[in-house]
């Protein structure tokens, strides 16, 4: 059986821990600290100096916007993905949006689950990222390689990290929609003699994408009863 007491110190915000037990008894300090985020953060030591130095300069940190949560030392990835934060982030997610998120943050965890998160970095990310592409194509590496970036972007919004190693990563095959080329619309005579060239059993679907400007998805989910022909109303209802 153990008995711990703790006394306040000279220094505000360090506290002396005594712990005793049938046989020995261990004097370690705490050093506690209120972060931006409201919580209350701690950090023990086994000597005074460094207990204050150490809240010396997280204060610091934080009066200049530097603030990083002392819980980060010992964070590692896999248990940031299981943190409050990121599961509340995901909260207004489509269910099958959160499935992608599900898969790749499995793969994410498998490479860097042990890893604390303030430790990793663009190397990191940039080698997953290459062991992906090794089974997967270059569209489904960025798409998990984007939900990665999202899940350590909100780390860094919520002050875990001080910046995000995944910002700059993607596959050497990916493009991003800034960098494309504007895609040049088909003129009324180009569209009819593309619906000529249709296969019948495709025309409705082509000309339902040429004047509705449907996403493949959306235009894949629709069946007969989205089609209200006398009202001349096509309901979009579904993704497929």
């Amino acid at each position: 059986m153990s008995t711990r007491k703790r006394e306040a110190t000279r220094t505000p915000g360090v506290r002396k821990v005594t712990t005793a037990t049938a046989d020995r008894v261990t004097v370690t300090y705490e050093a506690r600290l209120r972060g931006p985020d409201g919580r209350n953060h701690s950090k023990t030591f086994h000597r005074l100096d460094d207990a204050k130095a150490f809240r010396t300069a997280v204060l610091a940190g934080r009066d200049r916007g530097e603030w990083k949560d002392p819980r980060v030392d010992r964070l590692t990835f896999q248990q940031w993905t299981a943190a409050p934060e990121w599961e509340r982030h995901q909260t207004t997610l489509r269910p099958k949006t959160k499935e992608i998120y599900k898969r790749a943050i499995d793969r994410a965890v498998n490479s860097l689950g042990s890893i604390p998160l303030s430790r990793i970095t663009r190397e990191h990310v940039e080698n997953f990222r290459d062991e992906l592409l090794k089974t997967l194509n270059p569209g489904g590496t960025n798409q998990t390689i984007r939900v990665l970036r999202t899940c350590l972007a909100h780390a860094e919004k919520v002050q875990l990290i001080v910046r995000n190693p995944a910002s700059k990563v993607r596959a050497e095959d990916d493009v991003r929609p800034e960098d494309r080329p504007e895609r040049r619309a088909l003129s009324q005579d180009e569209a009819a003699r593309l619906l000529v060239a249709t296969p019948e059993k495709w025309r409705a679907l082509v000309a339902t994408s040429l004047t509705l400007g449907l996403r493949w998805s959306e235009l894949a989910g629709l069946q007969r009863k989205h089609v209200d022909l006398e009202a001349g109303e096509i309901r979009v209802e579904r993704q497929a």
